[in-house]
């Protein structure tokens, strides 16, 4: 009975995993990233699937508020720098379905077994804790915490709560952000677990009390405190070194995230923002690096943002006027954006249609710069992949 039950698990996985790997390529064929039903049919065929390949790798794990995306690249960026492959989320995916996605990507049918043997995954902070018994990370690194998606997540003192309860057992590595307000409170709860610290202190980051000059490839100062993330990870799991922190030098954007691309010859720079810290972010780098700049707006409120955008309202938006020459607002979700504009007396163009949204970028003869959640981004890139001004994300 032993033999049967094994000989059918195995069956099951390959099944699971066959089926998985050919939707991802029908995606793929579809011109769709396609991560979210190749793993979801994976789950139908076998539940146990994600802890059976999780098993098999060392897993390290980023959540927090805002910067996991970029943290992530920086970890990848710095194992390919010191020859180590690895599986990681390319392109945000942060939930069961799509990080089931990935982790199949990398597994290899004929040899039964893993491509590269570290996976390096982004995650949902609610859905971390849900899948902290299936993936079973040897590391945990929290960037921050802030208020973010509060219909999903509730107040930032809900989410340390719920990490709180959450990894009160977990047994590895916690790496935290020293300087975050509520990655503090945290620490105190979780005192007897084995934690690292991070901080950024201009271009120094300390991992756990040592210094490292680092030269970035992004802009941002908060693309510093997304290496050190980064860095504490591998740090983390004895893989942090000389070469893995200089190679830093080399990252790139990853797309949304700080990205530059040209509209004709219009200068345009795309970021992700979904809450006022990661908005305060964007305004912070814009009155750094550009005197005059026109702004577009886009924040819409589909489940990968959070039906509440009552957050918009909490952004001090007119104290940021004298830094835009116009803004647009692009949105067809929800019009929390232009209320919140016009309860301040700041006046907008605006649209719902991407196309046109392109052609108004094409007027302006200043760089224009785009703050968007990820539905709007998602919805513009789509339109500038179309036109030929940016590769499919997922490419």
């Amino acid at each position: 009975m032993k033999k049967t039950n094994t000989l059918y698990k195995r069956i099951r996985k390959t099944f699971a995993v066959i089926i998985a790997k050919s939707l991802r390529a029908l995606c793929r064929g579809l011109h769709s990233g396609g991560t979210n039903i190749p793993g979801h049919a994976a789950r139908i065929i076998d539940p146990q699937l994600l802890s059976e390949l999780t098993s098999e790798v060392r897993t390290i794990i980023i959540t927090g508020s805002n910067g996991k995306t970029t943290a992530v690249h920086a970890a990848a960026h710095m194992l390919n720098a010191l020859q180590i492959q690895c599986a990681y989320s390319r392109n945000g995916e942060n939930m069961e379905n799509s990080l089931l996605t990935v982790l199949i990507d990398n597994y290899d049918l004929g040899k039964k077994r893993p491509v590269n043997d570290i996976a390096v995954l982004e995650c949902d902070e609610k859905y971390l804790i849900k899948l902290l018994w299936a993936i079973k990370p040897v590391c945990i690194t929290i960037t921050n915490i802030c208020k973010n998606q509060t219909d999903r997540l509730g107040l930032p003192e809900d989410v340390v709560e719920m990490f709180h309860e959450g990894l009160s057992d977990y047994q590895g590595i916690i790496c935290m952000n020293a300087a975050d307000k509520y990655s503090k409170q945290l620490a105190e709860k979780l005192s007897s677990q084995k934690r690292i610290e991070y901080s950024v202190s201009g271009n120094n980051i300390f991992i756990a009390g040592n210094p490292f000059q680092v030269k970035l490839g992004i802009p941002g100062e908060y693309n510093t405190g997304n290496a050190a993330a980064a860095m504490a990870s591998l740090y983390a799991v004895g893989l942090l070194s000389g070469t893995a922190v200089d190679s830093l030098q080399t990252l790139q954007p990853v797309f949304g995230r700080m990205e530059k691309i040209e509209i004709g010859s219009t200068p345009v720079i795309m970021n992700l923002a979904k809450n006022p810290a990661g908005v305060y972010e964007s305004v912070q780098y814009i009155t750094e690096n550009f005197n005059s700049t026109r702004w577009v707006l886009g924040f819409d409120n589909d489940l990968k943002d959070g039906k509440d955008l009552s957050w918009i309202s909490d952004v001090p938006w007119k104290d940021y006027e004298k830094y835009f020459t116009e803004v647009i607002v692009f949105t067809d979700l929800c019009d929390e954006t232009e209320k919140t504009l016009c309860s301040m007396d700041i006046p907008f163009r605006s649209t719902k249609n991407a196309g046109h949204l392109i052609e108004m970028i094409k007027e302006s003869r200043e760089p224009v710069y785009m703050i968007l959640n990820y539905t709007c981004m998602m919805k513009v890139r789509k339109e500038m992949a179309r036109q030929k001004y940016v590769l499919d994300y997922w490419k």
